[in-house]
């Protein structure tokens, strides 16, 4: 990922990546549903207040994790 702008809207860092799931969620309109499917590098940890009991994560370009709070 060196040789990409990291200026780039469309760069994978945390920022742009809560940007673009916001429009996305935003953009719904009523009755609208959306799906976001991963497929990357994450992580899973125990947690407390979880009603799954895991907190998960998704490991992003610039070193930062994307947990869904």
């Amino acid at each position: 990922m060196d040789t990409y702008d990291k200026t780039s809207p469309m760069y994978p860092s945390l920022s742009n990546v809560q940007s673009q799931i916001w429009k996305l969620i935003k953009s719904l309109k009523t009755g609208e549903h959306l799906l976001l499917y991963f497929s990357g590098h994450g992580d899973k940890t125990e947690a407390q207040e979880n009603h799954t009991g895991f907190e998960e994560y998704i490991y992003l370009v610039d070193g930062n994790t994307l947990n869904g709070k």
